[in-house]
């Protein structure tokens, strides 16, 4: 079994934040060459949306946004349900 380190504790005030970058992006690489074709590809799909909510939001920082993530979970939660249906009906 892999076994993959943690990620880096980011309450931890001697890690400056250019040392949690560095570290989080050796910790994906490392994770990212322990998964097969098609878990990297759901990856490289996730990491597409944190760039398209780049775009539209300006950089993740899930500390400082005001939003909240629970209610915004659940809402998106209750919209794939929707999709999710429809298509199902679609399909008969």
């Amino acid at each position: 079994m892999n076994t993959i380190t943690p990620i880096p504790d980011i309450d931890d005030p001697l890690l400056t934040r250019a040392e949690l970058c560095a570290e989080s992006t050796g910790e994906l690489v490392a994770i990212a060459r322990q998964l097969g074709p098609d878990e990297r590809r759901v990856l490289s799909m996730i990491a597409r949306r944190l760039l398209d909510g780049r775009g539209s939001y300006g950089p993740l920082d899930c500390v400082a946004d005001p939003r909240d993530w629970r209610a915004e979970g659940a809402e998106e939660a209750l919209d794939l349900s929707v999709y999710l249906a429809c298509e199902l009906l679609r399909r008969g």
